[in-house]
């Protein structure tokens, strides 16, 4: 994962090298080279971290829900069915209910806005 991650964001680091060559003048001189080197050095440090830690995660989780599916369907493939019956009852439920909860949540968010505004 580290020299996948490593290879990655050279190719990323060369790519904005060479989009920064073909900036023009008056780009430079409307921003820091500072504030320009600031933004780079932000987002491949993000782009780093998502990289090395949240793809061996999501690997390593997709591999763990896989095993534990296959050794419930060998443990009980009939209790196997009710779990996943029930998952997508969750599933379907939880969608249902977010849905409907979210205009509520709109009107709660320009409610707030409204007393930012007065104050």
């Amino acid at each position: 994962m580290v020299k996948i991650s490593q290879g990655t964001l050279k190719t990323i680091r060369d790519e904005m090298f060479e989009k920064m060559q073909r900036l023009p003048i008056k780009y430079f001189d409307t921003h820091t080279h500072g504030d320009i080197m600031s933004h780079y050095t932000n987002d491949t440090d993000a782009l780093e971290q998502m990289i090395a830690q949240s793809l061996p995660q999501l690997l390593a989780s997709f591999i763990t829900i896989i095993t534990v599916f296959v050794a419930m369907i060998a443990s009980n493939w009939m209790l196997t069915l009710v779990v996943i019956f029930i998952l997508i009852f969750m599933l379907i439920t939880t969608k249902v209910i977010a849905g409907k909860s979210g205009k509520y949540f709109m009107a709660q968010q320009k409610a707030v806005g409204k007393v930012n505004r007065i104050y």
